[in-house]
């Protein structure tokens, strides 16, 4: 009969089988012979991709999201604040929050055709290196010229590592894209302004640009300023109710993922517009008729902020970057990317640099800015944006050479001939009969 202590020895010896000379193996080796017992399950590439992308937008997502929350602590303004006792000003405020934002609108211009040109995964790998590399500058930082450079060194390549949606939304497409020969930058940046393809770069570097001024950014990195100014008191109160906007933000976003290809792309432009831009110009107009005073007031302002970020992330967030995307060639698709989203990310820029100088001069102005800026998007999607979801390239081709507005002119011509005709058939009728 064996004895007790040789029990663990034997069952040892059947799961990690190590040779006699296992003395002379070091840790790493004896880890290596005895991993392969092990099965581990086989995980799809992709999903390793989408993971990957997920992590990085989070990373982003967290980093300009809580940037200007983080502005308005003590901590923070007791030590890069000239004078803690008054805290930082609307102009560095502002600064300290876009800096990350400039250099992104200007790599942005390059992502597109690096990412074709050395693949994405270097391109993702390389920006993640460099954004890491700017974050510890960041957080070690012990003054404004660290901190400035810091973000600015993260985000010079952080705008990289973000791979459209639309461009992998057909795999004929992609398999079409393959066979495709590369061309310089140059000539594909010719190619976006050429005679068929002009107006579908005006159109998508538009949307791109005004997604920004919807006041999105204003809102989310200057959540706490907003409610303050709303008439909620006190730190804590403000910070959570900018929290609250963040989950309801995420929670939109992940929600709509699932039926994003279900909905109409020019309906889901029309109608979050709609939303978006009632919901600031009524806050504009509280504001500026003194509403915002009274209890009913700040909190008609509080519940249309929360309005406002469940109607753009339900609809703006999502479909204007597919938009811009799915409506070019495949020979222009990467360059038109990378200049919609430089044109975004500038836009951003300066939403972010003059939010707290225009709050700190009108609680009004900024929100009829942005109503105004939407309702005219608005009409302009209504116009000349055609339906694309589904839409093989052939078809996107033919949407773009009639625009909606002569198309709906159009049919109302033919409508109205046709009803011309059915009357002057039945008058004829009448008189033979």
């Amino acid at each position: 009969m064996q004895s007790l202590g040789s029990e663990p020895s034997s069952h040892t010896e059947t799961c990690f089988p190590i040779p006699s000379s296992s003395n002379s193996l070091n840790v790493f080796q004896r880890a290596k012979r005895a991993l392969p017992r092990f099965q581990v399950p086989h995980v799809a590439n992709y999903i390793w991709c989408v993971t990957f992308t997920a992590i990085g937008g989070f990373l982003f997502g967290f980093d300009t999201g809580s940037i200007g929350p983080i502005t308005t602590m003590h901590t923070f303004q007791d030590r890069f604040a000239a004078d803690p006792t008054h805290g930082i000003t609307p102009t560095l405020q502002g600064l300290i929050v876009s800096s990350i934002l400039i250099t992104a609108s200007l790599a942005s211009v390059a992502s597109g055709p690096l990412s074709d040109r050395i693949s994405r995964t270097k391109t993702i790998s390389m920006g993640a290196a460099v954004f890491a590399a700017g974050s510890a500058v960041t957080c070690s930082a012990n003054g404004l010229p660290q901190l400035f450079a810091g973000r600015c060194l993260a985000d010079a390549t952080w705008i990289k590592l973000g791979v459209s949606a639309a461009d992998a939304e057909k795999t004929e497409e992609n398999a079409e894209r393959s066979s495709v020969p590369r061309e310089s930058v140059w000539k594909e940046a010719q190619q976006l302004w050429s005679k068929n393809v002009r107006a579908r770069t005006v159109l998508g570097v538009f949307l791109m640009g005004m997604q920004q001024l919807s006041g999105i950014d204003g809102v989310l990195y200057y959540a706490p300023l907003l409610f303050t100014q709303a008439g909620l008191s006190g730190q804590q109160a403000s910070f959570i109710a900018s929290g609250v906007t963040g989950l309801v933000t995420v929670a939109c976003t992940i929600s709509v993922q699932f039926f994003a290809d279900t909905w109409s792309r020019r309906v889901s432009m029309i109608s979050g517009g709609s939303i978006i831009a009632t919901c600031m110009l009524v806050i504009g107009t509280l504001y500026a008729t003194n509403a915002s005073d009274t209890d009913v007031g700040r909190w008609v302002i509080i519940v249309l902020i929360y309005v406002f970020v469940v109607g753009f992330s339900c609809t703006w967030a999502i479909v204007t970057r597919i938009i811009a995307s799915e409506i070019q060639p495949m020979r222009t698709r990467a360059a038109a990317t990378s200049l919609g989203q430089c044109m975004n990310w500038l836009i951003n820029w300066i939403i972010a640099f003059s939010t707290p100088l225009f709050l700190a001069h009108s609680s009004s102005g900024p929100y009829f800015l942005f109503g105004a800026c939407t309702l005219l998007t608005t009409f302009v999607c209504l116009a000349f944006q055609p339906e694309t979801r589904g839409a093989s390239l052939e078809e996107v081709d033919k949407a773009f050479e009639v625009s909606p507005w002569k198309a709906a002119l159009n049919k109302r011509k033919q409508t109205r001939r046709r009803q011309s005709t059915e009357e002057g058939q039945v008058i004829a009728l009448a008189e033979i009969r």
